[in-house]
């Protein structure tokens, strides 16, 4: 396995006490990583925001601000554990879906790859950086922004609706790649979140 996308919930962060950091567990976690990228794994990190926000928690907060806050939830949680693991002996570098000072990196493919290939941990924070933004509100022919946990292949069965046959889903999940290639690379399965890809028609 060259490269792995690692998932961690803002819950899991606060191991049981609700809100803030476990440094404990954020070792445990560091140190785990550390024995992969050691074998020479190429490891990305999205991290949740769930210790400081989760959805609308409060009524009186408008929607878009809400997620706005929830966004810069992940991006706080990116800055600790990258600082964690920068103590284990790693690596990293932090890339978000928009300018964020000197905090994160502004996403770029090339930027992404290129920290991959210098051994570095590299953290995606700030979710796709558009409020209400839906998966399942994409059309054909609309752009759509990437999410973490997606792939080619469910973005197409989303969009084709659950009737489609496999072979139609394949065919879509190959069109989608030859129209954007040049933002998602040679292999279809890198596809990282923050890419903005137009869905074919």
């Amino acid at each position: 396995m060259k490269r792995v996308m690692l998932k961690l919930s803002g819950e899991a962060l606060a191991a049981g006490k609700g809100s803030g950091y476990d440094e404990t567990t954020v070792r445990d976690v560091a140190q785990q990583v550390l024995a992969s990228v050691k074998q020479g794994v190429e490891v990305g990190i999205v991290i949740g925001g769930g210790n400081y926000w989760r959805g609308r928690t409060s009524e009186a907060i408008d929607r878009t601000k809400a997620d706005q806050i929830g966004m810069l939830a992940t991006i706080m949680n990116c800055i600790y554990v990258s600082e964690i693991f920068r103590s284990e002996g790693m690596e990293t570098a932090i890339f978000s879906p928009f300018a964020c000072g000197t905090m994160t990196e502004l996403f770029s493919k090339d930027r992404v790859n290129e920290c991959f290939k210098q051994g570095k941990v590299v953290f995606f924070g700030g979710g796709t950086g558009t409020p209400h933004v839906q998966p399942a509100s994409a059309q054909q022919g609309s752009e759509y922004v990437v999410v973490r946990g997606d792939c080619l292949w469910n973005i197409a069965q989303r969009i084709l609706g659950p009737n489609a046959s496999n072979a139609t889903i394949l065919e879509y999940t190959v069109r989608i790649h030859q129209n954007n290639r040049s933002t998602i690379g040679d292999n279809p399965d890198l596809v990282l979140p923050g890419q903005r890809i137009l869905l074919p028609s």
